[in-house]
């Protein structure tokens, strides 16, 4: 079977909704590295007589292969007690008969991550686990010899048995560290990612993709503390005859309306000038190291632009014009104060007839 479906087949979500992949995912990698070692382990056993310590194997082997099996049906957490569990007992075992130098106690180093990595249990669970696989370990290593009861610690038999203990100890550590990074690595994406879109949702309109109010409030009192600009001009724009727009082709038309017409601002408003929904069909227009009358002079542009715009909706064609009012800001009233001139000139220009810039 090739490698990319053998890696889809562990990687195979759980039974139950609820389980952690990530988790069942170890597990099944886990098990892939100790059943094979642990047949090799076998087979040595058989080989140099050790027949009790080959039943202690071959009895893990199959609940192994069991767990494996079993972790497409049944509860991450139940496969992965029964894993710690046979890996906990076959361990002592093998410990006690072949010795500490022998390194097959270092195994329960990695039941003690697996019980970790498991996001569902409690911390009373976890804690209480392991001071249970701590006393485990302690009793081991005051009943096992140092050197073992079978080998000779000087033989090189032994130290091919170390080495293979150690060399696979190192790929079950490697595989539970890598799951422990890709986890934390995808939980800090997916922070950056959700911190990313409510950031970008608190600042802009969902409808016109603009700034929004509050930003755009904001983003002035910024440049009313900048000491590098000189002149700053607001403007408020207002759509014409826009309720006429919703009553006669629908609201959607309206919404196509506003969103086409905030990609036509986009284009003409400049960083460091910028645009932003006010709110309804308002729109809120400031120009940064701009005077009154080169702001002028843009929004005649932009209001031009938008007076010659076809906008096609549907099987219908029309245009729209703007109104806009026009204030230069001075520090001795503020932006709030200017807004609120630039307001008083757009209903000034409502007044006389629309489609103008009042300045």
């Amino acid at each position: 079977m090739p490698i990319k479906k053998i890696n889809q087949w562990i990687k195979k979500a759980p039974a139950h909704s609820e389980d952690s992949s990530s988790m069942i995912s170890l597990v099944r990698y886990l098990l892939f590295a100790w059943i094979p070692y642990y047949c090799a382990v076998l087979i040595y056993t058989i080989i140099r007589g050790y027949f009790s310590y080959s039943a202690v194997i071959a009895i893990a082997v199959v609940i192994y292969a069991i767990a494996l099996n079993l972790s497409y049906k049944i509860r991450v957490r139940t496969c992965a007690f029964i894993v710690i569990l046979t890996t906990i007992a076959s361990t002592y075992i093998l410990t006690y008969g072949f010795g500490w130098r022998c390194s097959f106690q270092n195994m329960i180093y990695i039941a003690f991550l697996v019980l970790w990595y498991d996001a569902m249990s409690s911390l009373k669970v976890k804690i209480s686990l392991s001071l249970i696989i701590t006393a485990i370990f302690l009793s081991l290593s005051t009943l096992t010899p140092f050197g073992g009861t079978i080998l000779n610690p000087d033989s090189l038999e032994f130290r091919l048995l170390v080495w293979a203990n150690i060399i696979e100890f190192s790929i079950c550590l490697s595989l539970t560290a890598y799951f422990y990074c890709t986890l934390y690595v995808d939980v800090e994406r997916t922070l950056r990612i959700n911190n990313k879109q409510l950031k970008l949702m608190s600042e802009t309109d969902t409808l016109t993709g603009l700034m929004n109010r509050r930003f755009a409030q904001n983003e002035l009192q910024d440049i009313e503390k900048a000491k590098d600009i000189s002149f700053i001009s607001i403007a408020i724009g207002d759509i014409d005859f826009f309720k006429s727009i919703n009553d006669t082709y629908g609201h959607d038309c309206g919404d196509y309306v506003l969103s086409e017409l905030a990609e036509l601002f986009k284009s003409s408003m400049t960083l460091p000038n910028f645009v932003a929904r006010w709110g309804g069909e308002e729109f809120l227009f400031v120009f940064v190291n701009k005077n009154g009358d080169e702001a002028l002079l843009l929004l005649e542009d932009l209001r031009n632009k938008v007076r010659n715009f076809d906008f096609k909706y549907k099987d219908k064609s029309f245009n729209v014009t703007m109104t806009f009012g026009l204030e230069e800001y001075s520090r001795t009233i503020g932006t709030v104060s200017t807004i609120e001139a630039a307001d008083k000139k757009l209903y000034f220009g409502k007044q006389a007839g629309r489609n103008r810039v009042v300045f």
